[in-house]
Order: structure tokens, then C-alpha cells, then sequence
């Protein structure tokens, strides 16, 4: 995360500076920079969609089986208590 943010930070401050020509090093570390961006990105897009489908599965679970697990109480089954 830090990693993503500095690259950022990086990005904006350097994207207008004065290039020297083909081998410019600034250049090279915005290019380098802006791939770890796009790396880090579709990472943290693929561990958010594998965490929601992880989420899924615990609430399908829960779906089938919760009836099984529910405790019946008088009061579940609308039975009266008063005489």
C-alpha cells in the first residue's frame, strides 16, 4: 500500500519535469512507477474479489445452515405461556 502511494506521490510531482533526452533517468523511474501502479492495482482488485467470495461462502453456509442450528423456543414456535 505504502509502495502504491509513493509511486503516486512520485508520479504526480515528477510528470512535468525537464527530460534530457532518451536516457532520461526520470523517465525510466516514472515508467517503473507507473507499472508498479498498475500491478499493485489489479493485485488489490483480485484480493478484494477473492475476499468477497470468501464472504459468499460463509453466507451460503450460514443460509443452508441456519435452520439446522436455530434453537426452538416456546416462544419460536408461538406456543402461549399464560394459564
Amino acid at each position: 500500500m505504502a509502495l502504491t502511494f509513493c509511486s503516486i506521490f512520485f508520479s504526480a510531482a515528477e510528470r512535468f519535469h525537464e527530460c534530457h533526452g532518451d536516457d532520461c533517468p526520470v523517465c525510466q523511474l516514472l515508467q517503473i512507477t507507473e507499472q508498479n501502479i498498475k500491478l499493485l492495482s489489479l493485485a488489490l482488485f483480485f484480493a478484494v474479489a477473492a475476499s468477497g467470495a470468501r464472504f459468499k461462502k460463509i453466507k451460503d453456509a450460514s443460509i443452508l445452515c441456519g435452520p439446522i442450528l436455530k434453537s426452538k423456543t416456546l416462544v419460536s414456535q408461538k406456543i402461549r405461556l399464560n394459564v
